[in-house]
């Protein structure tokens, strides 16, 4: 089972688990909308 984390590991902002903004990877990293539409390589 994929581990969704309570905020976003780009910006940090706070992702309830019920929120449509939450994405998760493959490796289990957790985003919102916004920190997911960036390049992840930075």
């Amino acid at each position: 089972m994929l581990d969704l984390r309570p905020n976003c590991e780009r910006c940090d902002c706070d992702l309830p688990p019920d929120s449509a903004g939450a994405m998760i990877c493959s490796f289990e990293c957790t985003f919102c909308a916004d920190g997911a539409g960036w390049p992840l390589q930075q």
